[in-house]
């Protein structure tokens, strides 16, 4: 499967839109700023209660939003609560089991969708592990994108075309882990509507390496 590209925003025929969208937003500021002028002397006022009202209004979802993209369906499955056993399958390494929770749900107005991950302690190795990810589709490009995040400052961004022939999904991205960064795949198998697996990988000096294989199981 091909690894999808991310478009230049200065590429051919779209330089001049990006350039009109920024003057259009910087008078839009200057506008702003020369009507909040006459307001400066009450820059330091008590915030009143109408101020958090406001804040709770504007933080609402928003009802105006276009559709969502159709195709983020296809990532349903992980939609709701799981429960993985997570295998270590690593070469000449022991075969060691760990339990991770997801919890997923759309975000955004149905564009994005955002997933709980909790890895549970593993004793004398590493302590519990709470993260996110978030998971999209961009229509512009055709291409899905997942990026994830945690409490022990890993960090990662991945991308796929969408199902291969097999019918899987294939994330391929860089990713920080604890210290080192390397090239990950992620091949994602729908078991039935309430399983599927994760075979993780690793792509050292241009071979695959198994990493991990998840089983999870909606709960619920």
């Amino acid at each position: 499967m091909r690894t999808p590209k991310l478009p230049s925003v200065f590429g051919t025929g779209k330089k001049s839109k990006w350039i009109s969208r920024a003057a259009a937003g910087a008078a839009a500021l200057a506008l702003t700023v020369t009507a909040l002028a006459p307001a400066e002397a009450s820059a330091n006022r008590v915030p009143s209660p109408t101020d958090a009202t406001a804040a709770d209004a504007a933080f609402r979802p928003k009802s105006d939003a276009p559709p969502a993209p159709a195709q983020l369906a296809e990532l349903n499955f992980l939609l709701g609560t799981y429960k993985c056993v997570v295998t270590a399958v690593a070469p000449g390494e022991p075969s060691t089991s760990v339990i991770v929770w997801m919890r997923t749900k759309p975000i955004l107005s149905g564009h994005y969708y955002e997933m709980e991950y909790v890895q549970e302690a593993i004793p004398g190795v590493i302590g519990k592990v709470t993260g996110k990810w978030v998971w999209g589709y961009t229509p512009s490009d055709s291409t899905y994108s997942a990026y994830y995040y945690d409490d022990h400052d890993n960090k990662g961004t991945a991308f796929s075309a969408g199902r291969n022939a097999e019918g899987k999904f294939e994330f391929v991205g860089d990713y920080t882990v604890l210290g080192d960064v390397g090239t990950g795949h992620d091949v994602f198998t729908v078991v039935n509507s309430r399983k599927f697996t994760d075979h993780s990988y690793v792509k050292i000096d241009g071979e695959l390496i198994p990493i991990s294989v998840y089983n999870c199981t909606k709960q619920g």
